[in-house]
């Protein structure tokens, strides 16, 4: 389906998103280039976002560091960037490297949503860390919100905070 694509032939637009994610999911550096050219081809935002949501599949490094990188470029509507940095939260080879991108780029992440976008912050922070499941993470997303505060995403914190305790009750528990 996704050589389809490649050559320039349709797909049903309700399997295109599962097509990405899949590719992505199993694919490399070829796959990567293939996905960034339809995502920077398109003029459909909800395209755009289908390919997003492919790009947190990647489970390789070097295709990890490029999304990391690609999603606060200009290239990125500012909107659109929780998609990739809260979706890695989700995707065990590219948790940690995504939560520690997210920690080294705060400033940058933090200036880019002001006002009434402050809830995107938020989506990020929770996404970020939604599948940690251990105490020393725990306590590192601790410290992180406490000397990284943002006005207006306290309660989100609450809630991701009691997130991984709760997934690590459920890991002791499931042991």
């Amino acid at each position: 389906r996704f050589a389809h694509l490649t050559q320039g032939k349709s797909l049903d637009p309700n399997l295109r998103g599962m097509v990405y994610g899949i590719v992505a999911e199993h694919g490399g550096a070829s796959e990567f280039t293939h996905l960034y050219g339809l995502y920077k081809k398109t003029q459909l935002q909800e395209e755009k976002v289908r390919l997003l949501r492919a790009f947190t599949r990647f489970r390789r490094e070097s295709e990890i560091r490029k999304v990391l990188e690609f999603s606060l470029s200009p290239d990125v509507r500012t909107q659109d960037t929780y998609v990739l940095l809260a979706g890695f939260g989700s995707n065990d080879a590219a948790r940690d490297m995504n939560w520690e991108y997210v920690k080294k780029e705060w400033k940058k992440i933090v200036s880019r949503y002001t006002g009434g976008s402050v809830g995107i912050v938020g989506h990020i922070l929770e996404g970020a860390v939604a599948g940690y499941k251990d105490g020393v993470r725990l306590d590192d997303v601790r410290r992180f919100f406490a000397a990284n505060p943002v006005p207006g995403t306290e309660r989100t914190r609450r809630q991701a905070l009691e997130f991984i305790e709760s997934n690590i009750a459920w890991s002791a528990r499931a042991a």
